[in-house]
């Protein structure tokens, strides 16, 4: 059975490193990342638009690869939570969580009894080993990464009930919607923005639960891994393709200008 490499590093007190996957949905794409070094790919299922077998494959593919498969789904409903599970993934992404009882009910909809209420219907997400339930249910219950997403004032304001809840492994902020959500759209750096996410950190810390941020630049994420930050998600697959390619395009034309 495949453990959770990013669980297991977090446990050890172990930055990582990912990046997320907003287009180019093939598992090509994920060889590629893989041999970059990335520990894990957020796989963005709420504001991108793969279908279901693009989705299975790039699962499947950084399972094979040793990279980290972990999704956002497009909402907290048990089907949308189940069947991302089902096809591999070994970790949830939770958008917009604001309440204790909303971090609460993703656990239990991602976790199998007696943790949970999931339902057991495939052998994927054990690639196919025969293992018996008894030995399965409880693996797949330890190596699944719950991630919360704490992207609005409300949800700073409870963030210490939400992070009392059982069976969250991180606490991730949205800096772009949160900058929204405190009235300083855009400015991820903001001293409100700042002051938002060193309350989640201090939160955080105290439960021993992981600390998690999607910023753009290295330097940003250096500043946040500075202050305990160890779930470090940097870019987009396309913002990276875009940028390099206009950097290669800008050094190719002033390499033959003159």
């Amino acid at each position: 059975m495949l453990a959770n490499a990013v669980k297991a590093k977090l446990k050890q007190n172990q930055a990582v490193v990912g990046t997320l996957l907003d287009q180019f949905w093939q598992p090509v794409t994920v060889r590629l990342l893989a041999n970059a070094g990335f520990d894990f790919l957020f796989l963005d299922t709420e504001h991108a638009s793969p279908d279901n077998s693009e989705l299975i494959n790039v699962i499947q593919a950084c399972r094979m690869v040793g990279i980290t498969p972990i999704v956002r789904p497009i909402d907290k409903e048990y089907p949308l939570i189940a069947r991302v599970l089902d096809m591999g993934a070994q970790g949830i992404i939770m958008p917009r969580v604001e309440t204790p009882e909303q971090a609460a009910q993703i656990v239990q909809y991602a976790k199998f009894p007696p943790d949970g209420v999931r339902g057991f219907g495939t052998f994927m997400p054990l690639d196919y080993e025969a293992v018996g339930l008894d030995d399965a249910i409880p693996f797949l219950n330890e190596q699944t990464l719950i991630v919360t997403q704490i992207e609005t004032a409300k949800a700073v304001e409870r963030v210490e009930d939400i992070l009392s809840v059982d069976g969250i492994d991180v606490a991730f902020i949205g800096p772009f919607d949160l900058s929204t959500s405190l009235g300083v759209p855009g400015q991820v750096m903001h001293p409100q923005v700042i002051a938002a996410i060193e309350r989640v950190i201090a939160a955080a810390q105290v439960r021993d639960i992981a600390i998690g941020v999607f910023y753009q630049t290295p330097e940003d994420i250096a500043f946040w891994h500075a202050r305990g930050v160890r779930f470090l998600t940097c870019k987009t697959v396309s913002g990276m393709f875009r940028r390099r390619a206009a950097e290669l395009n800008e050094q190719i034309r002033a390499a033959i200008s003159g």
